[in-house]
């Protein structure tokens, strides 16, 4: 019995667990009681009760943003049926951004009053801010559970309960990229030193540091680089390159 409406089945013995189960869309939302009655052979039947809430639902009209880093991350995975966003590969370690900031229901009547951040899914609450950082510092599959709370405008008591959940596959870094950069003066002519002695790759030894200083001279030095003299001024960039036996610093 559900919404007053009865559904008979007939009991399968080879297959009870097929033969029992059904579908229903219910056409309201709100608390209702699910009534089954179950008949045996000589038909002596038990009835059984159970009150379950169907909840009213609402769209999103945006979306988490998601930022690594400092950097925007797109191609993001959202799968509306689970509620469930999926980043893949995320190499640690790293600081992630989750941005709400932009959420809105697709009614506007509602209006989005509560978020809350729980990063590792273990119950506790990291944050109710509508943005929030976190560093992620070793591989592993991690779970962030958001839950958001959005209330009528005109209706206070009305009230609709939503979740998401943000699954990251953390990998380890093939490479730790390290580079201290230290200029003996604010102005041209400096000397300014390197040091990449913090770096290292995974499961491989580094066999040489090629420096780029960015104004045409190119040079092999150790790890900890005792000097490169700028003359003029302006701005050189610094690039980090990493191949299979050894890593480039590009100053």
């Amino acid at each position: 019995m559900l919404e007053d409406k009865e559904i008979v089945k007939d009991a399968d013995i080879m297959n009870l667990d097929e033969s029992s189960t059904i579908k229903y869309n219910f056409k309201s939302y709100g608390k209702q009681t699910v009534k089954v009655i179950v008949t045996n052979s000589v038909w002596k039947s038990v009835e059984l009760k159970k009150e379950i809430v169907i909840p009213k639902k609402l769209k999103m009209k945006n979306q988490i943003v998601f930022s690594e880093n400092g950097t925007e991350m797109e191609w993001i995975k959202y799968e509306e049926k689970t509620k469930e966003y999926s980043l893949y590969e995320i190499w640690v370690p790293t600081t992630l951004k989750f941005d709400a900031k932009l959420l809105r229901a697709d009614n506007p009547l509602y209006q989005l009053q509560e978020i809350s951040w729980d990063v590792g899914n273990d119950g506790s609450i990291d944050s109710k801010e509508k943005s929030v950082e976190h560093k992620f510092e070793l591989p592993w599959f991690e779970e962030v559970v958001v839950k958001y709370k959005f209330v009528h405008r005109k209706d206070k008591t009305d009230i609709i309960e939503m979740k998401d959940t943000i699954s990251i596959e953390l990998v380890e870094k093939e490479a730790i990229l390290v580079l201290d950069v230290k200029p003996d003066s604010e102005y041209a002519p400096t000397l300014v030193t390197f040091d990449a002695s913090l770096s290292k790759v995974n499961d491989d030894n580094i066999v040489k540091f090629t420096y780029d200083y960015g104004d045409g001279v190119i040079e092999e030095r150790d790890a900890k680089n005792s000097g490169h003299r700028y003359l003029k001024e302006g701005n050189y960039y610094r690039a980090i390159v990493s191949e299979k036996n050894y890593i480039i610093f590009v100053i």
